[in-house]
């Protein structure tokens, strides 16, 4: 896979709030989202909308702290070699293997950012058992699975010799 580097968009967004629903559009594209085809409003303490003539009811989660949300744009922009290998956390070539093939770093541009998701459900209100829920969750627990590293423990404590 080839390496990324996020850059700001200078069309930036800044803080939104992403909408998970539960359908398939087969569309790509900008939309005209007006209040004629996507007005939620609160009643009786829920989050309620209607899309395409069906009742949607929304719950809000939070990213979890230490985690920022990003919404990225991926293009067809290069960053320039001269800043791959500072953009990598190389000082120097010199860490690079030789025999390492050079790889283009691509370009993401991020366009807005969010700290909340809202997940939204068919005529029932989402809970932690929703697939996209736990998608999102079990997404947290394998980034914080490959970024972490064990604890070494000593001989002694795993029951070795002094």
């Amino acid at each position: 896979m080839p390496a990324r580097a996020i850059q700001k968009s200078k069309s930036h967004q800044g803080p939104l709030v992403p909408n998970l629903l539960p359908c398939r559009i087969h569309r790509d594209g900008s939309v005209d989202a007006s209040g004629r085809y996507w007005k939620p409003v609160l009643k009786d303490g829920k989050k309620i909308a209607y899309f395409r003539g069906r009742k949607l009811y929304g719950r809000e989660f939070k990213v979890p702290q230490g985690y920022k949300g990003v919404v990225l744009l991926k293009t067809n922009r290069v960053l320039p070699r001269e800043n791959q290998d500072r953009y990598a956390g190389h000082e120097d070539t010199a860490d690079i293997e030789e025999n390492e093939e050079e790889q283009e770093t691509g370009i993401l541009e991020e366009k807005a950012t969010f700290d909340n998701v809202m997940v939204w459900g068919h005529e029932v209100l989402v809970d932690k058992e929703d697939v996209y829920v736990r998608a999102l969750e079990e997404w947290v627990g394998v980034a914080e699975s490959i970024h972490s590293f064990a604890e070494e423990k000593s001989d002694a404590a795993l029951g070795g010799e002094k």
